[in-house]
C-alpha cells in the first residue's frame, strides 16, 4: 500500500466520505489545475477542503502523516461560523424543494432536524447534498463536516454545500446520542389543528394531480386521496412537489411532518402534506381487507350516500338556475341513465357549468361524492376537486326514453313504499299550515310545502321542496322571505295561496317514502305540472 493510500483511507475513516468519494475529489482537484498536481497535492488539498489539518509525528515520512479530524461541536454551542462539525440524531427530514436562483437556473434544497443531548439544530441541505434525504429516516445519525452556520430570524442554522461532507450512520464518533422513536399516529386519532403529525395508511380512492392559479399567479398543484388504517379513513391532500409522488389505490404511503385541520364545511378532519412533509412509498403491513376493483364508471343505481370519488355518465333531464348562498353561488340539475335518475349539486366556480347545460345533454362527472338529503336519499355533489362537463359520447339513452322507461303513471291508492319515478294525478284538497321557509346546510333559505292530493282510489300527503315548491305556492324564495318579513307572519306565502290552490288539479312526478312519525305513506315531488293538460316541456323533464 502507498503512502497516498493509506492518506486516503485514513481521510476517508475521519470525514465519513468512502475512499472512492475522496478519490473522485482528488480527480476533480487535479483536472483543476490540468493535471500539474501530484496526488499528493491532491488529498492535501482535499483535506484541507474537508476542514481538517494534516499533522506529521516528526520522522519525516509520509506514512507517519495522518488525518486529524477537527473536534466535533454541541449543538447547543453552535455559533455562527464559517466552517463547523457536528453529529446528532435524526428527528425530523423535510423534503427537497426547488428554488429559482438569480442567475434563473434553478436550485433544490432540504432540510433535516439533528438532536444530541443538549439540544437540537435544523440541517439545510443544499442541491446534491438535498438529495441525501431520500434515504435519510428519523433516528439516524448524521455527522456534518465543514458545513457552516448563520443565524436565521433569531435560530441558528447548519448548512451543507458543496464543501461538507454529510455521513449516515457513520460507525463510531464517540458521541453520546439520545434514541429518537417515530411516533405514527392511527388515522382515527387525528384532530384538527395538529402542526405536525405522522401517518402510515393505504390509499382507497386517488385523485390525480391538478393545477391551479394562486392569488399572486404563481402555479401551485394539488393532489388527494382517502387513506385508511385499522382504524378509519381520511382525506388526504398532497401539495405542490408532494402531488408528484405517483400512486394508485392499494398503495400503502407514509406521511411524515404532516398537518392536519378542519375537513369541508367545518367538519371533520383532513390531513394535509405541505411543503415541509414527506410523502414515500411505505412496506408496512396494514391489516386490512382486500380493496375490490374499482369501477371505472358506476351507474345511477349503483350511488350511495357518503361515497366518494366515483364517475359516472348521463343524460341531463332537468337544469335548475343558480342561486346565491351565503358562500358564494350553488346550482343544481337532475341527471339520468337506464337505471335511474338522481339529484346533482354544483358549487361555486363549477356552477357556470349549468349555466349552458340543457335538458337532453350528455355529460361526464369525475371525482364526485354523495351526500344524503332531506329525505334520507343519495344525491350527487360537484366539489372543488370534481368535474362535470358536456360529453356527447356517453352511453345513456336519450331523455325522452329515460323518462319513458322510469316514469309509470299509478292510482294513489296503487303507491306502494319505495316507489320511484311514479306520476300521480288527482286535486289539491288541503295544504297543510306549516312555515313554508327553511334553512338549507349551505344557511341559503329554500322553500317546502305540504299537500294532501286525492283521486277516486285514495289520497296521499305530497311534500315538494325548492323549485317544486316554488311553482306550487306560485312564489320565488325571495319574495317568500320578504313577505314573511313583512308581515311578520310565517304562514304568510301558505294563506296567500291556499284559496287558489284548493280543488285545483295537479299532476306530480316524484317517488314514495314511508313516514315513521306518521305511519304513513308519503310522496316526495320532483315535479309539478299544476294546469289540467299541462306537458312537460324538455327542460321539465324529471326523475
Amino acid at each position: 500500500m502507498t503512502d497516498v493510500d493509506e492518506l486516503v483511507r485514513s481521510v476517508a475513516k475521519a470525514s465519513g466520505c468512502s475512499e472512492k468519494e475522496i478519490r473522485e475529489k482528488m480527480r476533480e482537484r487535479r483536472e483543476r489545475t490540468h493535471g500539474l498536481l501530484s496526488d499528493y497535492g491532491a488529498i492535501y488539498a482535499v483535506a484541507k477542503e474537508l476542514g481538517a489539518d494534516l499533522n506529521d509525528s516528526g520522522d519525516g515520512s509520509h506514512k507517519s502523516k495522518g488525518f486529524k479530524a477537527p473536534p466535533l461541536t454541541k449543538l447547543s454551542d453552535v455559533k455562527p461560523s464559517p466552517s463547523v462539525n457536528v453529529v446528532g440524531r435524526v428527528k425530523a427530514v423535510f423534503s427537497p424543494k426547488e428554488f429559482g436562483k438569480k442567475d434563473g437556473s434553478r436550485g433544490v434544497f432540504a432540510s433535516v432536524v439533528l438532536m444530541d443531548k443538549g439540544g437540537e439544530r435544523r440541517v439545510v441541505l443544499w442541491d446534491n447534498r438535498a438529495e441525501l434525504v431520500k434515504s435519510v429516516r428519523v433516528g439516524d445519525v448524521l455527522l456534518v463536516r465543514n458545513g457552516y452556520s448563520k443565524d436565521n430570524n433569531g435560530a441558528i442554522e447548519i448548512h451543507a454545500g458543496s464543501s461538507t461532507t454529510v455521513s449516515v450512520n457513520p460507525k463510531d464518533e464517540g458521541v453520546d446520542l439520545p434514541d429518537v422513536h417515530e411516533k405514527v399516529i392511527d388515522v382515527a386519532a387525528l384532530e384538527a389543528g395538529n402542526p405536525s403529525v405522522t401517518v402510515v395508511c393505504r390509499v382507497a380512492s386517488y385523485y390525480p394531480p391538478v393545477e391551479f392559479a394562486r392569488s399572486d399567479g404563481t402555479k401551485g398543484k394539488r393532489a388527494s386521496f382517502i387513506g385508511e388504517d385499522e382504524s378509519g379513513k381520511v382525506r388526504v391532500v398532497l401539495w405542490d412537489s408532494a402531488a408528484d409522488l405517483q400512486l394508485k389505490v392499494g398503495d400503502t404511503v407514509k406521511i411524515e411532518n404532516g398537518y392536519t385541520r378542519a375537513g369541508f364545511g367545518g367538519t371533520g378532519v383532513e390531513l394535509q402534506a405541505g411543503s415541509r412533509s414527506r410523502v414515500e412509498h411505505s412496506n408496512k403491513k396494514l391489516k386490512l381487507p382486500s380493496i375490490k376493483e374499482k369501477k371505472e364508471k358506476i351507474t345511477v343505481a349503483e350511488i350511495e350516500s357518503n361515497a366518494s370519488g366515483f364517475n359516472i355518465d348521463g343524460r341531463v333531464l332537468q337544469v335548475y338556475p343558480p342561486r346565491e348562498y351565503s358562500g358564494g353561488r350553488m346550482a343544481s340539475l337532475v341527471v339520468g341513465d337506464a337505471t335511474g335518475s338522481i339529484r346533482v349539486v354544483l358549487w361555486d366556480d363549477k356552477v357556470v357549468v349549468a349555466e349552458v347545460l340543457k335538458a337532453g345533454d350528455g355529460v361526464r362527472i369525475i371525482n364526485a361524492y354523495s351526500k344524503s338529503n332531506l329525505t334520507n336519499e343519495p344525491e350527487v355533489h360537484i366539489g372543488k376537486y370534481g368535474t362535470l362537463s358536456q360529453a356527447s359520447d356517453v352511453d345513456a339513452p336519450l331523455a325522452a326514453d329515460i323518462k319513458a322507461a322510469l316514469a309509470q303513471e299509478k292510482d294513489i291508492g296503487e303507491l306502494e313504499n319505495g316507489d320511484k319515478n311514479v306520476r300521480i294525478s288527482g286535486v289539491i284538497v288541503e295544504v297543510e299550515d306549516r312555515p313554508c321557509v327553511y334553512a338549507s346546510d349551505d344557511g341559503s333559505p329554500n322553500l317546502v310545502v305540504s299537500l294532501v292530493v286525492e283521486d277516486e282510489t285514495g289520497n296521499v300527503r305530497a311534500v315538494a321542496f325548492r323549485s317544486s315548491a316554488e311553482k306550487i305556492l306560485g312564489i320565488a324564495t325571495g319574495d317568500a322571505v320578504a313577505l314573511i318579513e313583512k308581515s311578520q307572519d310565517e304562514l304568510a306565502p301558505i294563506a296567500e295561496a291556499k284559496e287558489a290552490l284548493l280543488e285545483k288539479p295537479v299532476s306530480l312526478l316524484g317517488r314514495v317514502k314511508y313516514n315513521d312519525f306518521s305511519d304513513q305513506l308519503e310522496f316526495i315531488v320532483d315535479s309539478v305540472f299544476l294546469a289540467e293538460g299541462e306537458k312537460e316541456s324538455d327542460e321539465e323533464i324529471l326523475t
